[in-house]
């Protein structure tokens, strides 16, 4: 017998071991590169969970902002309600006080017209008595000089 095929046979054994660890070879390099993956991915998704993280407390810090932001509109609609308030209280005395300074004026025009009005009908009243006394002095002349003549004493220039 011959020794061949024997080791025809180991040969095509030795060839199947070959690939058997060129394969397994292959699969541990595949298994090296999807180790990796894997790591990459969890590393992926640890950040990805920091980032979540990072995200939920600016999420709250954002809410906790707009709730400040609301409370202070809410004071300061409530100021400028106050204000509003104020300043038309603040209107409604200054008209009042305009109204009283009308009326002072309206009665102190009424007291100077009758001022006035006095002051004329003194004025033809004196003017009048003034008439009546040239009037009166005119016609006391001729009796003076009457009597100045009759008592026999001479005219007065």
């Amino acid at each position: 017998m011959s020794d061949e095929p024997i080791i025809g046979i180991l040969n095509g054994i030795n060839d199947r071991v070959g690939r058997l660890l060129d394969g397994q070879a292959e699969s541990q390099a595949r298994q090296v590169t999807l180790e990796r993956i894997v790591l990459a991915l969890q590393q992926g998704q640890i950040s990805l969970r920091a980032d979540m993280t990072t995200l939920r407390t600016d999420m709250t810090s954002l809410q906790t902002d707009m709730t400040t932001l609301q409370t202070g509109m809410t004071t300061l609609r409530t100021d400028m309600t106050k204000l509003r308030v104020d300043l038309m209280e603040r209107m409604d005395r200054l008209g009042d006080q305009i109204i009283s300074i009308r009326e002072d004026i309206t009665v102190n025009m009424g007291a100077a017209d009758s001022v006035r009005t006095a002051n004329e009908g003194t004025k033809a009243e004196l003017r009048a008595l003034g008439e009546m006394v040239f009037t009166m002095n005119r016609q006391m002349r001729p009796l003076q000089t009457q009597v100045e003549e009759l008592s026999g004493r001479p005219p007065a220039p």
